[in-house]
């Protein structure tokens, strides 16, 4: 039981009314009497992410994906530094994607789609080395691709769907050669697909780029 950690949690969510062990709720992962897993998707939540959860210390995956949670997207996020998945998608966040979470540096999934933020995209995200799944898809951008991407070589999913991104599709997305699914459709994208895209040798399809 993680008795502390369940209490932060109760406090984190009180609309959940948690009580008890809540690591034996299937939602909830825990190892160590500490909670590492969190995984409230669909689950209804509303209001500002509550900052308790910078004291779920060992939390790894963090899964808020479709719920209401509105209001910016806190800095203090960038210090939960141990974890590993982040998904935030289709909520209510607005404003800026916040330069602390390039911080994150342990971090192997990032999906912050389908939410009402808008550019700059901060460069420090490109010190994610660590992503292997990104999604930026559905925002309000209206910029070229951010070249930071460059950085994450280990990238083998990219969504930057219908996000309004202009300009030429970069020549350097061919360097990130461990791709093996890139959605770059219902953007603002001009000219051809590079000739680098043939050294995408795990890419399954060539993206649809209208």
């Amino acid at each position: 039981m993680a008795a502390a950690d369940c209490a932060v949690l109760a406090r984190a969510f009180p609309s959940l009314a948690l009580s008890g062990d809540c690591c034996l709720n299937s939602r909830i992962s825990c190892g160590n009497g500490r909670i590492t897993r969190i995984d409230l998707g669909t689950m209804g939540l509303t209001g500002p992410l509550p900052q308790a959860l910078t004291e779920l210390s060992a939390l790894g995956i963090l899964n808020l994906y479709d719920n209401a949670l509105t209001g910016p997207i806190p800095s203090w996020v960038g210090d939960m530094k141990s974890l590993t998945t982040l998904f935030l998608d289709k909520n209510k966040f607005t404003g800026t994607i916040p330069d602390s979470l390039g911080k994150l540096t342990g971090l192997g999934q990032l999906t912050l789609g389908e939410n009402g933020l808008v550019p700059p995209i901060p460069d420090s995200l490109g010190n994610m080395q660590a992503l292997y799944y990104l999604s930026l898809n559905n925002l309000a951008m209206s910029i070229p691709i951010p070249s930071w991407i460059g950085n994450l070589k280990r990238l083998t999913f990219l969504n930057l769907g219908t996000s309004g991104y202009t300009g030429p599709i970069p020549d350097w997305i061919g360097d990130l050669q461990a791709l093996e699914t890139l959605v770059l459709t219902d953007n603002k994208l001009s000219g051809p697909v590079p000739s680098s895209f043939s050294r995408l040798q795990k890419l399954k399809t060539l993206p649809n780029t209208q």
